[in-house]
């Protein structure tokens, strides 16, 4: 027979630590969370507003909650408090209600820029407009003697200047995927980063590298951290055969998991199962919802390059192209 999990709610400073136990507790109304592979998640707690709980939720505090089925309790998810919403309810008899909105710490890689790195060379040139035949024209002499060039000179004979940026307008690595993006948070929002853009060493740090995932080149122009990461790995970590995760312990920590990332909460199989059902109580109102107004049946990529030279890959689905004579829509 299933056994139920008990739950604890809590509320953490910005270290982490805990505060404040929000569940049990005499104004908690419910709370939901999400997690996401290799993206951010989010959660929403919902209080009683008349009390004085929500009063100790800070900007950037922590929402932690504790599963235990039997083993003790463990931690099955953190979030940062991001924003609040407050309302009011009934008609004849009010009801005042708050709740806390957040994300996981994977919110931390959508703080800073990727910035280009200086593993290659800037190139400079300097661009000149064809000499005016007439140029002699705009040429005289000062009063000391000494041969000047006048300022109408200037709008026909342009000297400009420019850097063209090439490997250094980008940030550049090549090497196992899950080196590679360690590399980027660490020179993003690690030691490395410099201290105007670090995290504290208390609070953040990067899991050292294993070089154990597939070998890949990445090329990223200014991009959010979160962004090029994807980018580099893929969002299901197909490409660089990894994922990723900023987990919760004893400050955040960005780690890495090669092939994958996963947890079995099959009965039987895990020690921290996951069961849900009606039979069970634990699923009330379940409504399932098809959404096939964004599906995609083409896929089309390019490579580096650009107009004629630049080579195009497509991948199709047939069989989902095929189920309407509608159903065709592309993504580049």
């Amino acid at each position: 027979m299933a056994t139920f999990a008990r739950y604890n709610v809590w509320l953490c400073d910005w270290t982490g630590q805990k505060i404040a136990m929000l569940f049990p507790g005499r104004d908690f109304r419910r709370m939901a969370w999400q997690l996401r592979l290799n993206d951010v998640g989010a959660y929403r707690l919902e209080l009683v507003a008349e009390t004085s709980t929500k009063d100790l939720f800070v900007e950037h505090y922590g929402v932690m909650i504790e599963r235990d089925v039997g083993q003790g309790m463990y931690e099955e998810y953190y979030g940062f408090h991001l924003d609040s919403e407050e309302w009011l309810e009934g008609e004849e008899v009010t009801e005042h209600y708050w709740a806390s909105l957040g994300a996981s710490p994977e919110w931390l890689l959508t703080l800073p820029l990727l910035m280009p790195n200086s593993r290659a060379a800037r190139k400079s040139e300097t661009q000149t407009a064809p000499l005016p035949e007439d140029y002699a024209a705009y040429v005289y002499r000062d009063e000391d003697g000494r041969l000047r060039l006048t300022p109408e000179f200037f709008t026909r004979y342009l000297i400009r200047h420019y850097e063209t940026l090439t490997y250094e307008s980008v940030w550049w690595y090549y090497g196992p995927a899950d080196d590679a993006i360690k590399t980027m948070v660490e020179e993003t929002l690690g030691e490395t980063a410099g201290t105007a853009r670090m995290l504290s060493p208390e609070l953040f740090r990067v899991e050292g590298k294993a070089g154990q995932a597939t070998p890949i080149t990445v090329e990223s122009e200014r991009a959010y951290l979160l962004d090029a990461i994807q980018a580099s790995i893929g969002p299901r970590g197909e490409r660089g055969g990894c994922d990723f995760r900023v987990t919760h312990e004893d400050g955040f920590v960005f780690r890495t998991f090669t092939p994958y990332f996963g947890r079995d909460r099959r009965l039987g199989y895990s020690s921290q199962p996951l069961i849900l059902g009606l039979a069970y109580g634990n699923i009330q109102a379940p409504r399932l919802k098809v959404m096939r107004r964004e599906a995609v049946s083409t896929v089309y990529g390019a490579w580096q390059g650009g107009g004629a030279e630049q080579e195009l890959y497509s991948l199709t689905d047939m069989e989902g192209m095929s189920r309407t004579p509608f159903s065709r829509r592309d993504l580049y």
